[in-house]
Parts: structure tokens; C-alpha cells; sequence
């Protein structure tokens, strides 16, 4: 019985991890087409580039400014293109939907963050929305972990980042040490933060989620290489209220009572 939950639980895990990564990957179509509106931008052939548009969007406006988004691909030469974001909206069964894909070009002179808005509908696919925007540094080494150039607020919360899970598990040290009832609950308890407050590491901005619960409290995540990294840590309420009410939890040692002395024997009856 147990093996066959295991084995449940495996593809369960297996099947989620499946879904969770297919979810971060262009589409083959996609990809495509991003290397082919880069392709066609680059070298000038706005024609091309027209007939990929959404009909919609094909206006005098738009014609005036695909020249002036070439000129910011006058970098050199195209060395890689790569993706750096995907999401998908819709698209249940063979309906239509909305795909955003992001792409980090770089070119011998500098790097450019290329994002598309598509919509596909059946086989049909069509681009709404087309933007650039040049780069000083690729985005792996503008979003790099490092300590130099950040504010004193930053500071404070790498610091608070970093003493939570230690606050943690010197407070398990002493839930194990202390005699009390349902010991393995508390002791799980202790590990645990409620809240969360999160901070991007690149740019300072601060967010917060209420309703959160995380074990160990802190973390630092990011999306991928190209991703910033963002921190956050919570509020370690479990080992707070351990701490406040040890005293009251302690369970007060027994001690087992001295033996009683040897008794001597009776005198024997008198006899008058």
C-alpha cells in the first residue's frame, strides 16, 4: 500500500514539474516568428515585416516608426538572440489566445530587450505589439547578486533575510532541549513564518503578501538568468510565541523520591 502511494505521489510530482516547465518554453511557431520580425528589422525589409502584422495595426504611424525602431538595432553584427520570457493567455482547446514573449539580443556593439504581444487564433497568427528597448549590459549582468551600490534599506533587509532561518533554528535547539508537551508540533511550529515581505535585489522595490506561509521564513528566487533575483523573508511568528510562553509550556522535572531506610526488626514480645 505504501509503495503504491509513493508511486502515486512520484507521477503526481512528475506530471507537475512537466507542466511547470512546458509553461517557461516558447512555442516552436513563436520562436520562429520572433527570429524572423528581428531578422526582417535588422536587415530593412520593412515589407515583410508589415505582412506580419495584425491588419489592425498596419497604420501610417506604424510605418513611421519601423525605421526608427532599425536604428536601434544598428549594433554591428547579430550574435545571439535568446528568450527570456513567455506567458500565454487563453488558448483553451483551439481557441484564441494571447502569447507575450520577451528576447535578449545581442548584437558586437550592445544589447537590445525585444518583447512581443502575438495573437494566434487557429492557425493564423498575427503580431499586435512590437517594442524595443536598448540595454547598457546584458540583463544576466545588470540582474547579477552582488553587494556593491545598494542602499541602506537594502542592507537591513538582506540582513533580516539572513538572520531569520538562523533566529529559527536556534530556537528549535531550544524546543528540543525543553521538556513539554507535543514536543514534534512545536518543534515543526517554530520553522515556520507567517507574511511575506519580498524585495527586488536589482531595482529596491518592496511588496508584501499577506496571506502567506513559508517554512524557514526566507528565500531568494529568481525567474531564470536573465531574471532579477528577489529576496524575502517573513515573520517568524511560530518561535516568537514559542519563546513567550516557555515558561508556562515547561513541564517540571520529576524526580523520583529517595528509597526509605532499611526498617529494623521488631523486639521480640516480653514475657512476664
Amino acid at each position: 500500500m505504501m509503495m503504491r502511494m509513493r508511486k502515486t505521489l512520484f507521477a503526481v510530482l512528475a506530471l507537475l514539474g512537466a507542466f511547470l516547465l512546458g509553461g517557461c518554453s516558447v512555442s516552436k511557431e513563436d520562436d520562429a516568428l520572433a527570429r524572423q520580425l528581428i531578422e526582417a528589422l535588422h536587415a530593412g525589409d520593412y515589407a515583410a515585416l508589415s505582412n506580419k502584422i495584425d491588419p489592425e495595426y498596419r497604420t501610417t504611424q506604424t510605418a513611421e516608426a519601423l525605421p526608427k525602431m532599425r536604428a536601434l538595432l544598428d549594433l554591428g553584427e547579430l550574435k545571439e538572440m535568446h528568450q527570456v520570457g513567455y506567458w500565454v493567455r487563453g488558448g483553451v482547446g483551439s481557441g484564441p489566445s494571447y502569447r507575450d514573449a520577451s528576447y535578449e539580443i545581442e548584437f558586437s556593439k550592445g544589447w537590445v530587450l525585444a518583447q512581443f504581444r502575438f495573437y494566434r487564433n487557429g492557425a493564423t497568427c498575427s503580431v499586435q505589439s512590437f517594442q524595443l528597448t536598448p540595454l547598457t549590459k546584458s540583463l544576466e549582468s545588470a540582474h547579477a547578486f552582488t553587494l556593491t551600490g545598494k542602499s541602506t534599506v537594502q542592507y537591513a533587509f538582506l540582513f533580516m533575510v539572513i538572520m531569520e532561518p538562523l533566529f529559527m533554528l536556534a530556537t528549535l535547539i531550544a524546543c528540543i532541549r525543553t521538556r513539554l508537551k507535543r514536543k514534534p508540533l512545536w518543534c515543526l511550529l517554530v520553522l515556520v513564518g507567517v507574511m511575506r515581505f519580498s524585495m527586488n535585489w536589482t531595482t529596491g522595490q518592496m511588496g508584501w503578501q499577506q496571506m502567506s506561509v513559508a517554512l524557514l521564513g526566507s528565500s531568494g528566487l529568481r525567474a531564470g538568468p536573465a531574471a532579477p533575483w528577489v529576496l524575502s523573508f517573513s515573520v517568524p511568528m511560530g518561535a516568537i510565541l514559542f519563546l513567550l510562553k516557555r515558561r508556562s509550556l515547561r513541564q517540571p522535572d520529576t524526580v523520583a523520591p529517595p528509597p526509605l531506610p532499611p526498617s529494623l526488626p521488631s523486639p521480640p514480645p516480653s514475657t512476664a
